[in-house]
């Protein structure tokens, strides 16, 4: 819950709007190799739908079975979940920089 919160908006629409997009285009690719085999008779197309829908998944309900596109989806949260982990260190670096001079002039001037 502490990563959700702090991670912020933009993180957390990029995660669902990525995520229904890759089904999305799952769905759209099913439906694509469909077309691309072409019409056969109903017994040959009950075979052949199986393959289809087990390297994209069935685009009439969750995609999550297709060998091909769920490596993509946990792919696609890791690195959701990497930028959610890294935003609170880069933050924390952020407000703790080092005391000094910020500008390379002041630093000579002072030298001289």
């Amino acid at each position: 819950m502490r990563i959700t919160l702090s991670s912020g908006v933009v993180l957390i629409v990029t995660l669902i709007v990525g995520y229904r997009l890759i089904d999305w285009l799952a769905a759209w690719a099913w439906l694509g190799m469909t077309r691309l085999i072409g019409p056969h008779e109903l017994d040959t197309w009950q075979v052949l739908s199986q393959g289809v829908s087990l390297l994209f998944g069935s685009p009439f309900q969750d995609s999550s079975t297709g060998i091909l596109v769920e490596p993509l989806r946990i792919s696609f949260l890791a690195a959701i979940l990497e930028t959610a982990f890294a935003l609170p260190k880069h933050q924390t670096s952020e407000n703790t920089e080092p005391a000094g001079p910020a500008d390379a002039r002041q630093v000579e001037a002072q030298n001289a």
